[in-house]
């Protein structure tokens, strides 16, 4: 279809699972913008919208979610601290769990704190800041600890 000016990726309109039409939510604003005379006024159309975490047909995490967690793997592993393969298998579901508001969020957001403690202050502020871009609102609040 195209891509993106923000990150490059070709826009999908269709998970890419189920081929279903990806929902979400769009917004109209009206704004009106003065032009060089007072009396003369412009009506522009705005759109905003938010995307959707995972398809409401089948489940599955977009690719968006599924990249943020890849990108927080991939910095963890870095890290001169090295993670056990459970623990990253671990962190790996708690995050699909962060990105839901699911009845599995607290403890997996105690997870999330218990085992990035155990790496480097910066690559744990790293993976916090990536995780909270997809988390859900409860799962924000409970990862910075607010």
């Amino acid at each position: 279809m195209g891509s993106t000016l923000r990150c490059g990726e070709e826009i999908i309109a269709n998970c890419p699972y189920c081929n279903i039409e990806i929902r979400g939510r769009k917004e109209f604003v009206v704004q009106k913008i003065m032009l060089s005379s007072p009396t003369l006024m412009e009506k522009k159309l705005s759109i905003s919208y938010e995307r959707p975490k995972y398809c409401y047909n089948c489940g599955k995490p977009f690719p968006w979610i599924e990249k943020a967690i890849e990108s927080v793997i991939e910095v963890i592993k870095e890290d001169e601290k090295k993670l056990s393969c459970g623990e990253l298998d671990q962190l790996h579901h708690d995050m699909i769990e962060l990105s839901q508001d699911g009845p599995k969020v607290k403890s997996s957001a105690a997870r999330f704190n218990k085992i990035i403690k155990k790496l480097s202050a910066l690559t744990a502020q790293m993976a916090r800041e990536i995780i909270v871009d997809i988390a859900s609102d409860t799962a924000k609040k409970l990862i910075m600890n607010i």
